[in-house]
């Protein structure tokens, strides 16, 4: 037996945490850079193992909702304690992933001392701010329609690019392209958000068919030619060794990428990355279950919002440190 021990920062969004076990290494389209022949992961769509899993919560969290859209689980509840079990036969065919609602947002706070020093340690969860949101904005919705995508993923997607067109306002301006191995674009220009032009889009992107590989760099490329400033909301699993430069010209344009990577086994660091590089935000959403919720949010998590001022007030001889 094997034992692996490691800690991992989950992230806190909309009042719930999110743990993803990744299970499946999935094909990825193009070459890896900076790997030798012989490093470059092997993928076998044929290859069965068995699953098993046992997770304890402890803590406040024990107490919390529990919610998975890829595994049948069960719950034993003990006293300051939680196990998540897997309920029947499981595979490695997709990625866990466990949703924790905690609902209530709390700060946490701890000290230490030794010696002649004193360490304390701040975690600050500041409250949702609900806003209205920015109108009068240009955005590019990217569609990926690669193969890797076919089947729940893409009807999922598709269903979101719907909502989020739904969500703009008359004054915003849009642009929508598929990609894939090449782009098909709604329009060459930017169209205003109002119904006759929505409707054609919707109508654009329920036809997009399967196109191929995973082009994803070519498909920034595009959407930067539209203009600048703008938002990109991105929705793709990610399945793509290169983005060539186009990653950081987005950033150094200013263009904030917001990315839903959708997909039983999505690959994550390239999604992240591209919101977290450029000041945007992610999403992930398992095709198991629709989340329409999770579309907005990850389009509308810039929406300006006049937070309340915050501070620190630190005694003499104190130093701060971020953590960064």
């Amino acid at each position: 037996m094997i034992r692996l021990r490691y800690g991992e920062t989950l992230r806190w969004q909309a009042g719930r945490l999110r743990y993803r076990l990744p299970t499946v290494i999935a094909p990825r389209y193009g070459e890896p850079t900076g790997m030798q022949p012989w490093q470059k992961p092997v993928t076998d769509l044929n290859a069965e193992y068995p699953f098993a899993l046992r997770i304890q919560v402890l803590g406040d969290h024990a107490q919390a909702g529990f919610e998975c859209a890829t595994h049948r689980i069960a719950f034993a509840a003990a006293e300051g304690t939680t196990t998540v079990t897997l309920q029947g036969a499981a595979w490695l065919d997709r990625d866990f992933v466990l949703e924790i609602n905690t609902g209530e947002i709390r700060s946490l706070g701890a000290t230490a001392e030794a010696l002649d020093t004193r360490v304390a340690l701040v975690n600050l969860l500041l409250p949702s701010i609900h806003a209205e949101q920015a109108s009068g904005r240009d955005y590019v919705i990217l569609l990926d329609c690669s193969g890797s995508m076919a089947g729940d993923s893409i009807a999922h997607a598709k269903r979101g690019v719907a909502l989020a067109l739904n969500s703009l306002s008359p004054a915003d301006r849009f642009a929508v392209i598929g990609f894939g191995s090449h782009t098909l674009a709604f329009d060459p220009s930017l169209q205003p958000g109002n119904r006759k032009s929505l409707k054609l889009a919707e109508e654009f992107v329920d036809q997009l068919p399967n196109l191929g590989g995973t082009e994803m760099g070519l498909a920034l490329e595009l959407a930067m030619s539209y203009g600048l400033p703008l938002d990109i909301l991105l929705l793709t699993d990610g399945e793509c060794w290169s983005l060539g430069d186009a990653a950081m010209r987005t950033k150094a344009a200013g263009t904030r990428i917001f990315s839903v990577g959708i997909g039983s086994a999505v690959a994550e660091d390239t999604v992240r990355m591209l919101a977290d590089e450029t000041c945007g935000a992610c999403e992930l959403l398992t095709p198991q279950r629709g989340h329409g919720h999770g579309y907005r949010r990850a389009l509308w998590t810039h929406a300006p919002a006049a937070h309340p001022r915050h501070g620190i007030r630190l005694g003499a001889g104190a130093r701060l440190d971020s953590g960064e």
